[in-house]
């Protein structure tokens, strides 16, 4: 964030920030060539919101009901599934690696093992990636 959008956003009104209005303008020459490209949730960036409401209407519907019967099986949705990565041998080196470093962490209680913690289920996914995200910082910067 340059201090340029900040002021940029400061000063537009809120109804320019709502539905994407300030967004779409900004971008829509950048968007043009991805134009009939469907994000994820179901709506065409390049098009305000008076055009993708109907669009991703559709698209909900279409997925809950293909979802219902049957015609789409399992995880449509981000391509790494946590579960299988916290499973996984490199995620159980990666923390046993980073380990040492939870002694500089100072929010964490005195006697908190930070492996048992990152290897429970006492932590949601993202604050597992988060705090393990943290020991890899203090890892770099403690290698500089």
């Amino acid at each position: 964030m340059c201090k340029e959008a900040v002021k940029v956003g400061a000063a537009v009104p809120n109804s320019w920030k709502l539905n994407r209005r300030l967004f779409n303008t900004a971008m829509k020459p950048y968007l043009k060539p991805s134009k009939w490209l469907l994000h994820a949730d179901g709506r065409l960036p390049y098009f305000g919101w008076w055009t993708n409401m109907p669009i991703q209407f559709i698209i909900w519907l279409y997925r809950h009901i293909a979802r219902r019967i049957g015609i789409i099986r399992g995880n449509q949705g981000p391509w790494g599934d946590w579960g299988a990565i916290f499973k996984h041998d490199a995620w159980q080196s990666m923390v046993k690696d980073l380990g040492c470093y939870a002694d500089k962490i100072g929010f964490l209680k005195n006697g908190v093992d930070i492996e048992e913690l990152l290897l429970s289920e006492q932590l949601s996914k993202v604050q597992k990636v988060n705090l393990l995200q943290v020991l890899h910082t203090l890892k770099s910067n403690d290698q500089r």
